[in-house]
């Protein structure tokens, strides 16, 4: 805990005279759902950085309680899910000019990250986006060797009375899950050859994954009645959306008979398959009110699933209907909100069903910005993979009672959100988790978690210091989470060269409390429970410089400048050491045409 403490010293010392809240290089909004407790520490993404995606953070630093609204498949077979899911920048878009973005990372011939971003306005009601990234990095994902291709392409029209979205989405990861190490590291006096066999338990295994996605959006106008009133609104509209949706992996890897205690096994390289495809189509009818001072809107309809799912040569057909209800209501600074869904089917997931509601107080032009309480409730059936599951290397079959989550989160803002404190608690029944043995029981008793955190973003004239601090508790051992971590951020920015260039000088610290994380199965794709690694006790050091010339910015960082000090190898998970310090260059440009 001694690295800990100078950087608790600087983050709360935040004297009032003389400070600025800014808004630049403002944090995105998390693309992570909100059935899911906020992201852990390294969250700060930086618009205006080509480090945003490299900033990432690494599943294993969650407290694994992903929580989907009711309807929503859960296959869980592997922890790539967020990976998939990199949100494409939102390009301000001139009515008359195309916009690019070219981001660009590059590190080493095992860390390089690029990606191309386009919109482009076709006509007067029509426009056009075109996205592909590229990522090699050890770091990047579950700290493997990974080759991750994303590419997106979606068009969309609007008019008085009708919008319509069409796109695709392809990606895919190719990983050689050996812990990320290079052909001649020592780790802890053990060669790369020997550290797979002892630490991962497996000598050689890739894992492949694509995830293919279709959609159609429509949106008509049934009703729009025109008021004498301009202050005021009215409409009533019909959505018609489709969605075709596959995801698949092969895995394969020499088995160790050791750890995997199925007869299933032979000695030689075997090759273990699954996945899921689903065709759903929602309908659903939305109604709006809008006023100067207050707004009201509400939807409702279903979702309709045809689902096949492959494990192995195991195939499974499961069709369901989810209907939902969203409502929204706003007056002055003040709004609600209310989420429901549930599940009709003939499976498991029968009678699934979560509910949200929150309420909130926003004003922007008051030293407290935000003032907000939820509370959230789900009874859900386990994921596809922790019932039922055959390999070469696992197999089970389980009979698991439904999983029940409630929480309750409270969260305050200061200065515009520069400032601000949330806290969560979480109680979760029946929970299904991978034991030390690497397969899933149910828990029969109740777990509490606690989430509490406070996030800062000052100035003072040119300095400015951003800060995420947490501090998390379980009840219960099955549920592993760091007590205390934390993230700062401390730069000097200032203009040189009569004012041509914007140069920003400045490092990057994080740490946490020392705990017995969860390890890895690459068989599965799955994190268990471990108890013979203490993991991510050791601080991290980057440092860095952001230079803006024009629409470019260009970065030049140090990362894990600290590397083998305080005690040696800082690891991410039971097995997987963190990448060496290594010298990176990053180049963001907006390009108009």
């Amino acid at each position: 805990m001694k690295p800990i403490l100078p950087c608790l010293c600087l983050l709360f010392l935040f004297p009032a005279f003389g400070f600025s809240w800014v808004d630049s290089l403002k944090s995105p909004a998390s693309p992570i759902s909100q059935f899911q407790p906020p992201d852990r520490f390294n969250q700060t993404l930086l618009l205006g950085n080509a480090f945003t995606c490299d900033r990432m953070i690494s599943p294993f630093q969650d407290d694994v309680l992903f929580l989907k609204p009711a309807g929503e498949y859960r296959f869980g077979i592997h922890a790539y899910s967020r990976f998939f899911n990199i949100k494409a920048p939102a390009l301000d878009l001139d009515t008359n000019r195309g916009l690019s973005l070219i981001s660009v990372l590059l590190g080493s011939k095992r860390e390089q990250l690029l990606f191309l971003d386009h919109h482009q306005r076709i006509s007067r009601r029509m426009s056009g986006k075109l996205s592909y990234n590229s990522i090699v990095s050890p770091g990047f994902l579950l700290n493997s060797f990974a080759v991750h291709r994303g590419f997106r392409i979606s068009m969309d029209y609007s008019s008085a009375f009708f919008n319509s979205e069409i796109g695709f989405n392809y990606a895919k990861i190719e990983s050689d899950e050996n812990g990320g190490l290079k052909d001649g590291q020592v780790i802890d006096g053990i060669s790369r050859s020997d550290y797979e066999q002892l630490q991962t338990f497996l000598s050689d295994d890739r894992r492949k994954i694509r995830q293919y996605r279709a959609f159609l959006n429509n949106e008509v106008v049934l009703l729009n009645p025109k008021s004498n009133d301009s202050s005021t609104s009215f409409s009533l509209k019909l959505h018609a959306d489709g969605e075709w949706f596959r995801w698949g992996t092969s895995y394969s890897g020499t088995a160790d008979t050791v750890f995997y205690e199925q007869v299933l096994l032979d000695t030689a390289v075997t090759q273990d398959t699954a996945g899921y495809a689903y065709v759903k189509f929602r309908p659903a009818v939305g109604l709006s009110w809008l006023s100067k001072l207050a707004e009201l809107r509400l939807k409702g309809g279903y979702s309709i699933y045809y689902l096949d799912q492959l494990i192995d040569t195991v195939k499974t057909e499961n069709n369901y209907t989810a209907p939902f209800l969203d409502l929204n209501v706003r007056y002055d600074c003040f709004d609600a909100q209310l989420k429901w869904s549930t599940v009709v089917s003939t499976r498991a997931n029968d009678g699934d069903f979560s509910i949200v509601a929150q309420t909130a107080y926003r004003n922007s032009r008051s030293v407290f910005s935000q003032l907000e309480l939820s509370y959230g409730k789900s009874e859900l059936a386990p994921e596809a993979s922790s019932v039922f599951y055959r390999s070469n290397h696992f197999a089970w079959e389980n009979e698991f009672g439904k999983e029940n989550f409630t929480w309750l989160k409270s969260s305050l803002g200061l200065f515009g959100n520069r400032l601000s404190f949330s806290m969560q608690w979480t109680e979760v029944m029946n929970y299904v988790y991978l034991n030390d043995r690497a397969r899933p029981v149910q828990a029969p008793d109740k777990v509490k978690v606690l989430d509490a955190y406070m996030k800062s973003d000052v100035s003072f004239r040119k300095w400015r210091l951003m800060a995420d601090v947490q501090w998390m508790n379980s009840d219960r051992g099955y549920i592993r989470i760091p007590e205390f971590g934390v993230y700062g951020r401390l730069s000097f920015r200032d203009h040189f060269f009569k004012k041509a260039l914007f140069a920003e000088f400045g490092m990057a610290y994080y740490t946490r409390s020392a705990w017995k994380a969860y390890a890895f199965m690459p068989a599965t794709g799955m994190n268990y429970l471990q108890s013979g690694q203490w993991v991510a006790d050791s601080p991290v050091l980057d440092v860095f410089v952001n230079a803006v010339i024009g629409r470019a910015t260009l970065t030049f960082m140090m990362q894990r400048l600290n590397d083998g000090m305080f005690g040696g190898e800082n690891y991410l998970a039971r097995g997987y050491p963190a990448a060496p310090k290594t010298i990176k260059f990053g180049l963001l440009w907006k390009l108009y045409n």
